[in-house]
């Protein structure tokens, strides 16, 4: 219901440890549809990997033409610089529900929720 209060936003479920504190495995999170132009260090973002996988990090540099981004809790900067055609959006908001059932989340419309991988590459 949240997601439907603006055609810019999305929920996605999380999986993975690689945000630490931010946000752990099964959070929610909340992702607002940005260009790369809109994107900053230090925001969370959620991207389409080269391989089809969402993933969602930290960014941390921005050269105008890609971004990089980081698992706050890995060691090293994700693999492929993140361009313009891969950004889904920017995470603003964190539903922490390490208590939500282990199988598939579905939204309002009866969909199931999209899952962001918080990896370790």
């Amino acid at each position: 219901m949240i997601a439907s209060l603006s055609p810019e936003w999305s929920v996605q479920r999380t999986s993975g440890t690689s945000m630490g504190e931010f946000f752990g495995d099964n959070s929610l999170i909340l992702v607002q549809k940005a260009t790369l132009q809109e994107v900053r260090v230090g925001m969370m973002v959620v991207y389409r990997s080269s391989a089809g996988e969402l993933i969602s990090h930290k960014v941390v540099s921005h050269n105008g033409d890609s971004i990089r981004t980081i698992g706050v809790s890995n060691w090293n900067i994700d693999p492929e610089p993140v361009t313009s055609d891969m950004i889904v959006g920017t995470v603003f908001g964190v539903f922490h529900s390490a208590g939500a059932p282990a199988g598939a989340v579905y939204a309002s419309n009866g969909q199931p929720l999209p899952t962001a991988l918080c990896k370790t590459f």
